[in-house]
């Protein structure tokens, strides 16, 4: 049996507002402008976690909409701070390792990343 572990995750909530207008969390300083950073509404759950890696079948993208693969990168840690580093190095490995996984696809296309914030900061942040 797989170790698991139980930690609060929290979700977006399903809003009304939504079927109007899109979820949307603003990452900069908007206070000037009397705009709201955000329309998210969040709710928390318990939820047991599993180490995937250590069970015997993996997940996969058409059955769990997720997959992992192993591979390196030649970027430093401080080189994922800097946006620009980021979309001249890793954009392309990451797009040859998508390429290879996936050989039949015909596009691939990166939408967003951050850089020099912490996410959970953010979130933090931004539920109240």
């Amino acid at each position: 049996m797989l170790h698991s572990q139980r930690a609060t995750i929290w979700y977006l909530e399903c809003q009304d507002l939504y079927k109007h207008e899109k979820p949307y969390m603003i990452t900069f300083d908007v206070s000037h402008l009397g705009i709201r950073k955000t329309n998210h509404a969040y709710s928390d759950r318990e939820v047991s976690i599993i180490d995937v890696r250590k069970h015997d079948v993996q997940p996969s993208l058409d059955r769990h909409g997720f997959t992992f693969c192993e591979a390196q990168t030649k970027l430093t840690s401080s080189e994922f701070d800097v946006d620009e580093i980021v979309r001249a190095k890793y954009y392309p490995e990451i797009l040859d390792i998508m390429r290879r996984i996936f050989p039949d696809a015909v596009n691939f296309h990166i939408f967003a990343h951050l850089v020099g914030i912490h996410a959970l900061d953010i979130f933090l942040n931004n539920i109240s």
